[in-house]
């Protein structure tokens, strides 16, 4: 009996996550932070009041770290992956619709700075502003192999 109602939730599982993939919607997974998501999540924790503040700067502190951490050498950034532009990847057999690389977006970029700019960096900082003098080099959001484009 426990293995059928295992088998069963697994079956609904997968239904579901097939239908959340035909809406659009972004099924979550565990292993790899999403550089804009973590941008939004930082942003929020600005408004909560946590019971524990020094708990909360230092989980914030190090979510901005890890930001700047994952900024290209163009100065933007990607969705998931750090300088990860290499064209040559996108010949691989397996490669899927050109996922293979993750390079800097106008939108992802941009979340990033709006997220610095909240925790009052200012736009003189070498992080903000190196998006904006090389802003002709970054791809729009929709470009093959972005996050958003694949």
């Amino acid at each position: 009996m426990l293995s059928n109602r295992s088998s069963v939730r697994r079956l609904a599982n997968q239904k579901q996550r097939r239908r959340a993939r035909r809406l659009g919607i972004r099924i979550p997974q565990r292993f790899y932070p999403d550089v804009d998501d973590t941008a939004f999540v930082l942003m929020a924790l600005q408004r909560v009041k946590y019971p524990d503040p020094t708990r909360m700067e230092g989980a914030i502190r190090r979510g901005i770290q890890w930001l700047l951490s994952m900024q290209n050498r163009d100065g933007g950034w990607g969705a998931f992956d750090r300088d990860n532009d290499r064209g040559f990847l996108c010949n691989i057999p397996f490669a899927d619709h050109n996922a293979m690389i993750d390079p800097s977006t106008a939108d992802v970029t941009a979340r990033v700075v709006e997220c610095l700019g909240r925790f009052g960096w200012p736009a003189e900082h070498p992080a903000s502003s190196a998006p904006s003098n090389s802003c002709s080099k970054i791809s729009p959001a929709t470009a093959p192999g972005s996050a958003a484009g694949a």
